[in-house]
């Protein structure tokens, strides 16, 4: 009976790391945010403006937070800017200012599989998330476009059907493994029968 104890805990840990394989890692947009206020916000325009690093703001406004956004490998400058958009849109921003590129070194590959990683380098887009203390704009309704809002949202449900496919295909090779370590256990005779 302990030779079969121990079987099955070396089957299930084996189990576990193998299904861990199927799901995969560092291809996908990141983005964060990082408030510099407790009060919330919301952007009641539809628009958030970008001002790259060096660009002025004609108008009055106030920090409300930091957020960055990372892509994957092959993330265009369009795909980041529109993760770093949707961020500062959903904390109220008006606006991300002080926009500046840089780059990341990260990793891709299978959760549990680390030395088999590709290390690429990837575009990072960061900012400071203003709101304008005068207002909406007048003229926005002649620019609103929140069509980064729908590709980021379409983006991020795409990823996560994704990762939920790869945990059932690794649930299914649990269970299926789980299944043939029971029969090889029935089929096994009894230690009294040797």
């Amino acid at each position: 009976m302990i030779r079969i104890t121990r079987l099955t805990l070396l089957l299930s840990f084996m189990a576990t790391i193998v299904a861990g394989c199927f799901v995969t890692h560092g291809d996908n947009n990141m983005v964060h945010y990082t408030p510099t206020t407790d009060k919330q916000y919301i952007n009641e325009s539809g628009v958030v403006d970008i001002y790259f690093d060096g660009v002025d703001v004609k108008r009055e406004y106030e920090q409300i937070g930091f957020v960055e956004a990372i892509g994957s490998e092959y993330s265009s400058n369009d795909e980041i800017l529109n993760y770093l958009k949707y961020k500062a849109y959903k904390n109220g921003a008006d606006a991300v200012i002080q926009v500046k590129n840089n780059y990341i070194n990260r990793e891709e590959g299978l959760l549990i599989d680390n030395e088999d990683d590709d290390v690429y380098t990837a575009k990072v887009f960061s900012g400071v998330a203003i709101k304008y203390l005068d207002g909406t704009d007048v003229n926005v309704g002649l620019r609103q476009d929140t069509s980064f809002v729908n590709y980021v949202e379409l983006d991020m449900k795409k990823n996560a059907d994704k990762t939920e496919k790869q945990i059932i295909l690794s649930l299914i090779f649990i269970i299926t493994l789980g299944i043939a370590f029971a029969i090889k256990v029935a089929n096994m005779p009894d230690q009294g029968d040797l």
